[in-house]
C-alpha cells in the first residue's frame, strides 16, 4: 500500500512537472514574440528617428538658405537706395492691405515699403529661377 502511495504521488508529480514544462514553453514562446515585436518596433523608431533627423537638416538648410536669400534682398534694396533706383511695389500684399512703412530693418533703409516687389514688368527671360540664367544676367548687366 505504501508503495501504491509513493507510485502515486510520483504520478502526479510527473504530471505536475509536465504541466509545468508546457506552461514554461508557452511563456518562453511569449518571451520570444514579445522580443522579436520589440526588434521590430525599435527598428521602426530608428528608422523614423532617422527621418526625423533628415527632416531637420533639410530645415536647417533651408532656414540657411532663407538667412542668405533675405541677406542678398537686403543688399539688392541697399543697393537701389543708394542708387536712387525707385522699386515698384505691388499695391496690396496677400491680405488685401496696402504695404506699410517701417524702421528700417535687416539694413533696409528707414521709410521703404516692405510689401512685395512687382515683377509684372520684368521682360519673360529676366523672370527665370534657373541659377544659371540669373548668373547670366548678372554677368550681362556687370
Amino acid at each position: 500500500a505504501r508503495e501504491a502511495e509513493i507510485m502515486e504521488a510520483a504520478a502526479n508529480l510527473d504530471a505536475d512537472i509536465a504541466t509545468e514544462q508546457e506552461q514554461i514553453q508557452k511563456l518562453q514562446a511569449e518571451i520570444d514574440a514579445s522580443e522579436e515585436e520589440l526588434t521590430n518596433i525599435q527598428k521602426e523608431a530608428s528608422k523614423s528617428l532617422a527621418e526625423v533627423n533628415k527632416i531637420r537638416r533639410a530645415i536647417s538648410s533651408k532656414e540657411t538658405q532663407k538667412e542668405t536669400l533675405a541677406a542678398s534682398r537686403s543688399d539688392i534694396l541697399e543697393a537701389a537706395s543708394m542708387d536712387q533706383i525707385s522699386l515698384p511695389y505691388l499695391p496690396q500684399d496677400a491680405n488685401g492691405s496696402a504695404p506699410m512703412e517701417v524702421d528700417a530693418a535687416d539694413g533696409e533703409e528707414p521709410g521703404q515699403p516692405q510689401g512685395r516687389l512687382d515683377y509684372s514688368r520684368l521682360k519673360r527671360s529676366h523672370l527665370s529661377t534657373s541659377q544659371s540664367d540669373r548668373d547670366a544676367l548678372e554677368e550681362e548687366f556687370k
